[in-house]
């Protein structure tokens, strides 16, 4: 006599987990990253964030199911963000950050350089020395 079969969907998970970042605009040697990431699929497990672009590189990943990371920049380059989920999925990006050295001589400043994202404005700071009254910066090429 014969059996019925039951066959069963067999599916699997292709939905890109979702990937941004918001820098900080700090006047400061290093900025901080959050990265912030989701998934309508199998779920986030791993991140990476560096200056190897991981869709060219083989790259350390680092185990994490949080919706968000956050990651420091503490010199100019360009910095790669990238997320896989469970089924190994990736979305990376990236952005440009760069470095202003500010050059103030004997007076004082509460940094010697500033990293900071491309398209961002920075207020440079005002340097101050006594008995001299800072008057701006100058910029060499």
């Amino acid at each position: 006599m014969a059996q019925d079969k039951i066959f069963y969907a067999d599916w699997i998970d292709d939905i890109a987990p979702e990937l941004d970042f918001i820098s900080t605009n700090n006047v400061a040697e290093t900025q901080t990253v959050a990265m912030n990431m989701s998934d309508k699929g199998s779920g986030i497990t791993e991140i990476y964030f560096g200056l190897q672009n991981p869709e060219e590189t083989e790259v350390v990943f680092t185990p994490c199911t949080s919706a968000q990371s956050n990651q420091t920049v503490v010199e100019p380059g360009t910095y790669y963000m990238a997320c896989k989920d469970t089924s190994g999925n990736m979305t990376c990006i990236s952005a440009d950050f760069f470095k202003i050295t500010l050059d103030y001589g004997d007076a004082t400043c509460p940094v010697r350089y500033i990293v900071g994202l491309e398209g961002n404005t920075v207020t440079l700071p005002n340097p101050e020395k006594l008995g001299y009254t800072f008057e701006g910066w100058e910029q060499t090429e």
